[in-house]
């Protein structure tokens, strides 16, 4: 399942404008200037395994590079941008980042086996765990070898370097100067600040400014509505309190919460807080083929079994569409519970 980072994070840096920010506070100098920022493009597809989306999810995007300044010749180059979702950081990040562009790799040929030369891709991870980054940028480190048996077989191992975006070592301040946008600067520090803060409102009255330019730009109401989403997600604020101060912004906030607040109805996070967030979420559960069929799964439990357990409804929200059809086989014959799900 993906998680609400991955949600906002996509909702913002899938946007080519927002995301050449991030990549242009973070890439060397040399490739910024060469690069064409105005052809930078989304690429569809995803590289991550499936049961790794919970912890790491990417983004491809495509732009050219000029390479000969004399004859303005230019080529494209492939940016990797893979978030880093986990308060903790990955020991094996170069190793993984370098399997998800082989595969890409791997899909370019499929479709034109003639291929004489792949295309460069440059990866950039993103990190906001609450730990600042201690594991390796640098493939060679992660290679099981002593340091002079890895510069002897220097040459025949591949050679890799992701470039890091570590959150948990900035500030607000130095997140607000870097080349964000502006919704890419409130994103990141939502990213970082609002799981780990008790006091959401705190956060959100330092970041007015960049809410208000948020709510006064061309897409500002959808901008809002993707970070009041994270923000009930992570920290679970009073809606009041939220709406009291964001009621200054003006009419776009304004709809930005009822656009939020009816979602919330929809997803039965309301009545969840008050009667149990379980029940709740199972009866919101309206979006998309698995959550469809694992409520159709519970109401084929409780008729045939009666009352299901929490563990077990828990269990049908995090279960994967291959499950639910398994366990939808199983019931017509099985005689527990425990018989459908084993």
């Amino acid at each position: 399942m993906s998680s609400p980072h991955d949600a906002l994070f996509r909702h913002t840096f899938g946007q080519p404008e927002h995301a050449a920010g991030l990549f242009q506070a973070r890439l060397p100098f040399a490739i910024v200037e060469a690069l064409d920022w105005s052809t930078l493009a989304l690429e569809p597809g995803s590289f991550v395994d499936d049961n790794l989306t919970w912890r790491h999810s990417d983004l491809l995007f495509r732009a050219s590079l000029h390479t000969d300044q004399a004859t303005s010749q230019a080529c494209d180059v492939f940016l990797y941008l893979l978030v880093e979702h986990q308060s903790t950081p990955h020991p094996l990040m170069p190793a993984r980042t370098l399997i998800y562009i082989t595969r890409f790799w791997s899909e370019l040929l499929r479709k034109d086996p003639k291929l004489k030369q792949l295309p460069p891709v440059l990866p950039l991870v993103v990190y906001h765990g609450a730990e600042s980054w201690n594991a390796p940028v640098d493939l060679h480190e992660v290679i099981a070898l002593d340091a002079t048996m890895r510069e002897a077989l220097a040459p025949y191992l591949p050679a890799f370097r992701i470039a890091l975006e570590d959150l948990s070592t900035q500030t607000d301040a130095q997140l607000r100067t870097r080349a964000f946008t502006q919704l890419g600067a409130l994103t990141m520090l939502c990213l970082q600040r609002l799981p780990l803060t008790s006091d959401p409102l705190n956060e959100l009255r330092r970041w007015l400014d960049l809410l208000a330019g948020v709510a006064g730009s061309a897409r500002g109401i959808d901008a809002l509505v993707s970070v009041l989403n994270y923000l009930y997600e992570v920290a679970e604020p009073e809606p009041q309190t939220i709406s009291a101060l964001l009621k200054p912004l003006g009419p776009v906030a304004e709809v930005a919460i009822m656009t939020t607040a009816e979602r919330l109805r929809e997803l039965g996070r309301q009545e969840g807080r008050q009667e149990g967030r379980q029940e709740g979420r199972q009866e919101g559960r309206q979006e998309g083929r698995a959550e469809a069929r694992a409520s159709m799964l519970l109401k084929q439990l409780q008729l045939k079994f009666g009352d299901v357990p929490k563990a077990v409804v828990a269990r049908l929200e995090l279960a994967t569409i291959e499950e639910l059809d398994r366990w939808a086989e199983r019931i017509l014959n099985a005689t527990s519970i425990d018989d459908t799900l084993r």
